[in-house]
């Protein structure tokens, strides 16, 4: 199904892979069933409680061609995101 332009969910893995085009790169991620929710700590801090929230957190993994070591970058500036009532 597309929710939004360009996102897509399906049941399976397999489902997701029937539908794939061999040529694209694709990020494949789980739906979340249990959600953490914004709590009274959060509340005190912004005035919502009970809300769905994302932390985003900027990051660079590489890995040269020999595939001997990862080197991971974290920009030092994240991001929370929380959703209104």
């Amino acid at each position: 199904m597309d929710i939004i332009p360009g996102v897509f969910t399906y049941d399976t893995p397999a489902d997701c892979l029937a539908h794939a085009e061999k040529e694209k790169v694709y990020v494949v991620q789980p739906h979340l069933q249990d959600l953490l929710l914004w709590d009274e700590i959060g509340a005190k801090m912004c005035g919502v409680a009970g809300a769905k929230f994302h932390i985003r957190a900027y990051t660079i993994a590489y890995s040269p061609p020999d595939g001997r070591q990862i080197q991971c970058w974290i920009h030092p500036h994240g991001h929370v995101s929380v959703g209104s009532m």
